[in-house]
């Protein structure tokens, strides 16, 4: 279940635990090509909050989208394809570096 993965991965920078790049950095050594946020990123926020609306409905408050992710959707930063959440220049393909995510990163609680 990544959606939850991700929700789970915004509330810790949104809560100050940890940055977006350090959030991301930590699945590299699960496999993953890029991190949970920046993933999000290129899904699209906005459907990230769908998926967890709607196993909010099905499954219960566990899968409550984080107020951060709500912040950002009813701003309008999406992700990647509005472009209000890609850094500039950053293609539509993830990058080989390090990846951010800065909409969630300069979003915090």
């Amino acid at each position: 279940m990544f959606v939850p993965f991700v929700n789970e991965a915004i509330r810790i920078v949104e809560e100050g635990i940890a940055s977006v790049d350090d959030v991301d950095k930590c699945t590299y050594c699960l496999g993953h090509k890029m991190g949970p946020l920046m993933t999000a990123d290129f899904v699209g926020l906005d459907t990230m909050l769908f998926i967890c609306k709607v196993l909010e409905d099905e499954f219960g408050s566990f899968y409550k989208p984080s107020p951060l992710l709500r912040r950002l959707v009813e701003s309008g930063q999406f992700g990647a394809k509005t472009g209000r959440a890609s850094t500039p220049g950053r293609s539509s393909r993830p990058p080989a570096s390090t990846p951010t995510s800065p909409a969630i990163a300069s979003n915090r609680g």
